[in-house]
């Protein structure tokens, strides 16, 4: 998705303002997909058997990333739609 809207970015020109605002969020995204990884990570090795808290805590990095992803559709949605 980074390269759909990375692309669309230089389709539109759209302006440097808006272009930091995008790969703010990109940053923030991917960020956060790497952070939920290494959490994942550390919580199978801590506990390797299924445990509830782990799965609350896997539940909550996953939804800490579908949040960020959803805010960032939003934000190009209101960036793109000025240039359409």
């Amino acid at each position: 998705m980074a390269f759909v809207v990375l692309s669309l970015a230089f389709y539109f020109r759209v302006s440097k303002y808006d272009w930091g605002i995008l790969l703010l969020c990109i940053g923030l995204v991917l960020s956060l997909e790497l952070f939920n990884s290494a959490v994942e990570k550390l919580c199978d090795l801590v506990m390797p058997e299924k445990h509830p808290k782990i799965k609350y805590i896997k539940d909550v990095m996953a939804a800490a990333v579908l949040m960020a992803c959803l805010f960032t559709a939003i934000i190009g949605l209101i960036i793109f739609s000025q240039y359409t």
